[in-house]
């Protein structure tokens, strides 16, 4: 696996986690 490649997941990991956890936290707050 080249070294891009790598980055590119990770980054898009990263990226759908942050957006999973402020969603999830937005419901949270919004439906307790």
């Amino acid at each position: 696996m080249r070294v891009e490649t790598f980055v590119t997941v990770f980054v898009n990991a990263a990226f759908f986690g942050i957006v999973i956890g402020l969603s999830t936290m937005g419901a949270m707050i919004l439906f307790p």
